[in-house]
């Protein structure tokens, strides 16, 4: 068996998706396993804690929801979406990175909100850029106060650093670079990001979206 993805909740327990479709949840505090329960497509990005339910992605483009306690299954939908990247949610909704979009769902009743495709034009002076890139694997995310859903992932053949309004939709921000990027994150009203070469991106977010650098002459050897 293959692990795919893991994640844990507050009440100590850890949930893991598995390749040949099988979901386990683990008690933290004694690593026996509490439940197994087999939902038969592989499990491709990392298990959400909701309320008493674990929520787990499938290839299929699926989404099942299993009892945290029992690992009976809840409710499941295909939302036509496979995930190539990250699951992710907010409130009441629920945000699958699959290969060329983002989409969001209804968690109430997984409805198709929106689609967004994780794609750009040329962007002027960014002679690097080709005319049509794609995010191909987007695995890194990060929420913001005012509700905005930043998202870093491959862009080939470079890697890129796009915002959503996680109401509509609608793309804020795009950015595309040559190094990997490793993670990203909010403070108030500012992105963080780095990068594989050691670069620290900060990104105002309030207004203008100015994209400075932190501390470029001494980058940090990450």
């Amino acid at each position: 068996t293959n692990l795919s993805f893991w994640g844990a909740s507050a009440s100590s327990a850890l949930a893991i998706g598995t390749t040949n479709g099988v979901a386990y949840c683990i008690e933290g505090h004694s690593g026996l396993i509490a439940w197994t329960t087999n939902l038969g497509q592989a499990l491709l990005a990392k298990p959400i804690f909701r309320s008493n339910q674990i929520i787990f992605a499938a290839d299929d483009g699926s989404l099942a929801a299993l009892d945290a306690a029992t690992g009976n299954l809840s409710w499941s939908t295909n939302t036509g979406c496979v995930p190539n990247g990250f699951v992710a949610v907010l409130d009441d909704r629920i945000f699958i990175s699959s290969v060329d979009r983002l989409s969001c769902l209804s968690l109430g009743d997984r409805t198709l909100m929106w689609q967004s495709p994780l794609s750009q034009e040329r962007i002027a002076n960014a002679d690097y850029v080709p005319e049509y890139t794609i995010i191909i694997q987007s695995i890194k995310y990060a929420f913001s106060p005012d509700g905005c859903i930043a998202t870093m992932g491959r862009a080939n053949p470079y890697f890129g650093l796009e915002i959503y309004n996680t109401v509509s939709g609608q793309r804020l921000f795009r950015h595309r670079f040559k190094q990997k990027g490793l993670s990203v994150a909010y403070l108030k009203d500012t992105l963080f990001f780095t990068t594989h070469g050691g670069e620290l991106f900060a990104l105002d977010t309030r207004h203008s979206y100015t994209l400075r650098t932190i501390d470029a002459a001494h980058n940090i050897k990450l």
